[in-house]
């Protein structure tokens, strides 16, 4: 469908049939509206307008709009635009894109581009006057409240347009201006002109919101003891947040005393920067056993003394390990570190060193005077043995004598052994019979003692027998 633009005495004559024939033939000025300010919504203030017209159309309605140039960010709130007169048009919607283009496009068969929508709203047709009067003096002023604001980004150019059901040729008719007064647009008709409107904004007066959301395991004192994931969002509910610098998302792996993400964020309002420093400790503290060492043998009352060492490279040690020992006193010992915990919260694995401890060997003493006994020639050896703790003890005797027969000398020697319950010092007493071999009997002798449990140990003398 093609458009009718028209200087105003052409106009005037090509609409006769519905206008009043003595209409005259100039332009009337067109002076700002008066507007209550009660009009005007909390923190709405005029950002574009075109007030200059010397010239008119007769246009169906999907050919009404205009593109401008925002010159504030901000949310978009009113568009008024000025319509003289309208033929039976039903459900009009006032749009509001992003970007423009020239209907041309559309005329000549090019494709326009698919712009965004942006806003609507719809247009009460019942506020229009009607066409019983001149179309281009004392057109009326049409104000439409967007349902929905659309978001302004200052410098950015956008397009509000008119579109409807049942629209057909000459269905609008409204002023307009040839000599192109408006820098920022242009009327959705042909480049060089303008109509006449006005936009209102609620204008952006403070930076986006930056809000960083941190995603993994919070231990004590801030410190992550997991990978932590780190995401960023910047909003703005005024205007369009149109940058954004160090706002991806990005993952800490590894401990660290404490590293920091900064983002920041641009809108109409300003930027908004804001910086997270993240700590990480995923390690336990590290515990050793001190004083006694894994698989030694001790001896009781020399066992070194055992303790724990606790070390933290990072967050550092909040609780110290404690010592506690199981087993003994003699035998099979254990010392186990255990209950470190770091300022991360992160709890150490107990840590165990296991060693033997034997008791002291009993002191073992031999009596200088023994007892032959005449009949069988056995030598009868007495002594002590002196334990610092209860134990069986073995001792093991023997006796030897060196005897000479003329011009021979023969070695006569014997042995026996006796289980004790020592306990302190305790007597013991082992019987000496010679061996089978020999052909004498004791009458004195050296005479030797070993104690075989629990730990090797040996005394000897001369022993008298009598």
């Amino acid at each position: 469908m093609r458009r009718t633009l028209l200087p105003l005495t052409l106009a005037l004559a090509v609409l006769a049939a519905c206008q009043d024939a003595t209409a005259p033939t100039t332009p009337a000025t067109l002076a700002p509206r008066s507007r209550p300010s009660a009009d005007l919504a909390v923190g709405e203030q005029l950002d574009q307008e075109n007030l200059s017209a010397n010239s008119g159309a007769g246009t169906g309605s999907i050919y009404f709009g205009q593109s401008f140039t925002a010159g504030v960010s901000g949310a978009l709130t009113r568009i008024e635009f000025q319509i003289n007169c309208q033929y039976n048009a039903q459900d009009m919607v006032l749009r509001v894109y992003e970007g423009s283009y020239d209907v041309y496009e559309v005329d000549f068969g090019y494709p326009p581009v698919v712009l965004k929508e942006l806003a609507s709203a719809p247009v009460a047709a019942t506020t229009w006057p009607s066409c019983n009067t001149n179309p281009y003096v004392g057109p009326s002023w049409i104000g439409v409240a967007l349902d929905t604001p659309a978001t302004l980004v200052a410098g950015q150019q956008y397009m509000f347009r008119l579109t409807c059901a049942g629209c057909g040729t000459f269905q609008i008719n409204h002023p307009m201006s040839n000599d192109d007064p408006y820098a920022g647009g242009k009327a959705f008709v042909w480049p060089t002109y303008d109509n006449v409107f006005r936009t209102y904004v609620v204008p952006d007066n403070t930076p986006p919101t930056v809000t960083p959301t941190i995603t993994g395991t919070l231990g004590s004192n801030g410190w992550y003891t997991s990978d932590v994931t780190l995401a960023w969002s910047a909003a703005d509910g005024e205007s369009t947040v149109s940058a954004q610098t160090g706002c991806g998302p990005t993952t800490v792996r590894s401990d660290t005393p404490g590293v920091t993400f900064t983002c920041s964020a641009t809108s109409g309002g300003g930027t908004a920067t804001q910086s997270v420093t993240i700590r990480r400790d995923a390690t336990a503290p590290a515990i050793a056993v001190t004083g006694v060492t894994q698989g030694a043998t001790y001896t009781l009352g020399s066992v070194p003394a055992g303790g724990c060492a606790t070390t933290d490279a990072l967050s550092g040690v909040a609780t110290n390990a404690t010592v506690s020992t199981s087993g003994g006193p003699t035998g099979s010992v254990t010392t186990t570190c255990g209950g470190a915990v770091d300022n991360a919260g992160n709890a150490a694995a107990s840590v165990s060193v296991g060693y033997t401890v034997l008791a002291p060997p009993p002191v073992l003493s031999i009596d200088a005077n023994g007892t032959l006994d005449k009949r069988t020639g056995a030598a009868i050896i007495t002594g002590t043995a002196t334990c610092s703790s209860a134990l069986s003890v073995t001792v093991s005797a023997g006796l030897s004598q060196q005897q000479t027969k003329g011009k021979t000398t023969t070695t006569l020697s014997g042995g026996g052994s006796t289980t004790i319950a020592c306990s302190g010092t305790t007597a013991w007493m082992v019987t000496i019979t010679p061996s089978s071999s020999a052909t004498g009997r004791f009458a004195a002798g050296v005479a030797s003692a070993t104690a075989s449990a629990p730990r090797a140990t040996t005394a000897s003398r001369t022993v008298q027998l009598k």
